[in-house]
């Protein structure tokens, strides 16, 4: 992209910029599905408002079962008897081999919730340190700056942007 830029090829510089972000963007989201896939089970919860425990089967990044746990009612025996009637979950090859990489990223988002309380992780669920991840921020940026630019068509002549009259 320097050497483009250097040479005053800044459209095809943005083109490799863009690939760049892209690749960057889906590197980031295989990495983190495929550290979810990974684990055949994870346990995890949520107090709720009216201070019951939601609790969340997840299997190879599938939602395999949910429940609430009774007021009165014991949490470990309540955990085993969701966890022996969760639905049985598959691996297979690929980053999210259970469940739509959609579903998966909304699995990720509750588990990576404030509040959320892992009880048991089966594997290892991990992403690289020097992942695609640390990337993202900058490339957040990016789009922000891209965003917010005056597109050439709403230039006036001197360069400035035009002032439309409030209505």
């Amino acid at each position: 992209m320097t050497s483009l830029a250097d040479l005053d090829r800044f459209e095809d510089a943005g083109v490799h910029r863009d690939r760049l972000a892209t690749f960057v963007r889906a590197a980031a989201r295989t990495q983190r599905l495929s550290a979810v896939t990974r684990c055949p089970e994870i346990v995890a919860a949520r107090r709720e408002d009216d201070n019951r425990w939601a609790v969340h089967i997840v299997r190879h990044g599938r939602l395999a079962a949910a429940g609430v746990i009774p007021a009165g009612a014991d949490a470990h025996h309540y955990v085993d008897q969701l966890r022996a009637s969760a639905e049985t979950v598959s691996t297979a090859p690929g980053p999210v081999p259970a469940a739509t990489a959609e579903e998966t990223e909304k699995v990720l988002r509750w588990l990576e919730a404030p509040g959320i309380r892992l009880i048991d992780v089966a594997g290892e669920w991990a992403c690289p340190v020097g992942g695609a991840t640390r990337h993202l921020s900058v490339l957040d940026v990016v789009e922000e700056s891209r965003r917010s630019l005056v597109p050439f068509d709403e230039m006036g002549l001197t360069g400035g942007p035009i002032h439309r009259p409030a209505r």
